[in-house]
């Protein structure tokens, strides 16, 4: 996944809790506390970053290249499409 600038502090804390969540599953041993407090962390920062973005980085968002387009929801949510051109 492409990040912004301003998004890598979050993806690094998902990062963190996916490599928990695999070492628990490996290991044999419980830390879903950590991964649940980590989770709550992961949201919070989140959406602290998001209701905090200048201008320009709300610009970065709507232009980012992985983000949703339409026919990206057409082939979600409908199953026989068919699209009228001219």
């Amino acid at each position: 996944m492409m990040a912004l600038e301003f998004e890598k502090p979050v993806l690094e804390l998902e990062a963190k809790i996916n490599e928990l969540q695999n070492m628990s599953g490996d290991a044999g041993f419980n830390i879903a506390d950590e991964v649940s407090r980590l989770s709550t962390k992961s949201k919070k920062l989140l959406t602290q970053t998001y209701s905090k973005l200048t201008a320009a980085q709300k610009v970065q968002v709507a232009r980012h290249p992985e983000r949703p387009h339409l026919s990206d929801y057409i082939k979600n949510m409908i199953t026989d499409f068919t699209p009228l051109a001219g």
